[in-house]
Parts: C-alpha cells; structure tokens; sequence
C-alpha cells in the first residue's frame, strides 16, 4: 500500500483524528488526542507526512493521569532483539530490562518490536496489560525516538500530553461472545487482548 493510501486510511480510521505535537506541529493520532473509551489493548499510532525512522534513544512513557504514576515505559536505548529480524527463544529474561526489549505474552516473554513503522505511519506496541479500564492515560513522547523524513518531531511533554482514556469495564465475565476489532469499534483491539 502506498503512502498516499495508508494516510487516507489512517485518515478513516474510527478514532483518529489530526493532533499537534509540543511545538504545534500536525500529527495524525489514534487514539485520537482527548478520546474517550479506547480499548486497554489498543495500539497507538502516528502517521505524519513523511516517513518517519525510529530512533536508537529516547523514551516513550504512559501515566495515569490522577497521581502521575508510571504506567509503562519503553527505552528505545535497549536493543528490540539478538536477531535483527526480531526472532529469539522464548527464555528472555523479563525482569533484565537492559539487555533486549520483552514483553510477557500469555505468561511468557518474548522479544519484541515497541513500534514498527510501515509507509508514514509508526504503530506504537506497549507491553500487554499495561493499561487498566476506567483510567486516563497520558503520553509522553520523547523527540528523539520518531524522526520524520520530512520536517520534525518535537514529541509530547507532560504539558503537553497525548491524553486518551480507556473503557470503564471490561466485558462480563459470563459473556459468551466478545468481538474484537482493530479499529477499536469492538470489545478488545486484538485477539491477544481478549485472550488475557
């Protein structure tokens, strides 16, 4: 697809909408800046009007937003993998944070890939059940982990946050059918989040 067609898609994407970054400069986001019932398993994605490439410094951080507590950090100075093609066995050490990016997946770690970038827009992958239900939740974007081919990136501050708030609850647990949707319009963002 190219990337002319992915920022029409993204355009359409339920839930994105044009934001500004620190300095004012235009940014799509999804979750859309201000967003209200956003799934606890959502990706976060920017598309800008370049490519952009990741950075091998900064971080990206989440806070609630009633006590400013720490939600979930990825550091872009820790390599994503032995590999350069992101595979490894699953004997990754989750609790050694400095030595390759994991994330626990149904109770076991697995390296992995915090954003990935396709055409102009970069998804953002936060470690599983980091986000909680009925909290807002601020992001912290430092500049240096997005460059754009064209123009900058000057992130998101605590001033000023890429702000969104989850769902109040979680689906039943009798419920005997749960739809999930990539987009957001379902009950979980991924099959992994209706699974843990």
């Amino acid at each position: 697809m190219g990337g002319a067609d992915e920022q029409r898609n993204s355009a359409n994407m339920k839930g994105a909408a044009l934001g500004k970054d620190v300095l004012g400069r235009d940014i799509r986001l999804y979750s859309a800046d201000g967003k209200r019932n956003v799934n606890p398993d959502a990706q976060l994605r920017l598309t800008f009007s370049s490519p952009p490439t990741t950075g091998s410094v900064g971080k990206i951080n989440v806070y609630d937003s009633k006590d400013k507590k720490l939600v979930d950090t990825l550091d872009f100075s820790i390599p994503f993998s032995p590999s350069p093609y992101g595979n490894g066995f699953t004997k990754a050490n989750y609790t050694d944070t400095t030595q390759y990016q994991t994330n626990i997946i149904g109770g076991l770690d697995f390296y992995f890939y915090p954003i990935l970038v396709r055409n102009n827009t970069a998804t953002i992958y936060l470690h599983n059940n980091k986000l909680t239900y009925g909290r807002i939740h601020l992001v912290e974007i430092e500049p240096s982990v997005l460059k754009p081919e064209k123009g900058s990136f000057n992130g998101f501050n605590l001033e000023r946050p890429w702000e969104f708030s989850t769902k109040t609850c979680r689906p039943s647990a009798g419920a005997t059918r749960v739809v999930v949707a990539a987009d957001g319009s379902g009950d979980f963002n991924t099959i992994q989040g209706a699974i843990d």
